[in-house]
């Protein structure tokens, strides 16, 4: 019998963002998903992705995935920082009390979860591992989609990110 255990919670940035360019399954790279790892989506997280635009599409799309588990109840009601949204604090609340890292993209959210010693990766930083893994062939022309999906990278990171993985802007 498989035994589920969340081995990365994610916020709702990186979903919306990944799904929007057909790459939701590098949420799970990495993961033992025929041991029973899988990604946890808070109950805030389904909560704010209901409220999205393309958030039903989604949550369609997850809910077919079974290393998915959606709606992870909180763990606590505490206000982690004034302006993180319900969703990051409900992320950061679960990876600290999993004791597992957590997919987030904004920054303050990142800082207080370095703070409270929770494992962060970004909606990029899966796309170079996905990169090196060899689940995408060219990062570039991925990191291009992301952009018309929504996310503002500045040319530096881009650069950079690209480098990690041995392209260059243009390739």
């Amino acid at each position: 019998m498989r035994t589920e255990r969340v081995a990365r919670v994610a916020d709702t940035s990186a979903v919306i963002l990944l799904q929007k360019i057909g790459l939701l399954d590098v949420l799970a790279l990495g993961l033992d998903t025929e041991s029973g790892d899988c990604v946890g989506l808070p109950t805030e997280v389904v909560e704010e992705l209901t409220e999205h635009p393309t958030g039903l599409a989604t949550l369609d799309e997850l809910g077919a995935k079974p290393w998915i588990v959606l709606g992870l109840e909180p763990s606590t009601q505490e206000v982690l920082r004034p302006g993180l949204a319900a969703g990051e604090t409900a992320t950061i609340q679960q990876g600290k009390a999993r004791g597992c890292p957590v997919i987030l993209d904004d920054m303050r959210g990142r800082r207080v979860a370095r703070e409270l010693g929770v494992a962060v990766v970004g909606t990029l930083g899966l796309l170079v591992e996905a990169r090196r893994r060899g689940a995408i062939e060219r990062l570039a022309p991925v990191l291009e989609r992301l952009g018309d999906a929504g996310m503002w990278i500045s040319p530096e990171v881009i650069e950079t990110v690209l480098a990690s993985v041995g392209e260059s802007p243009g390739q």
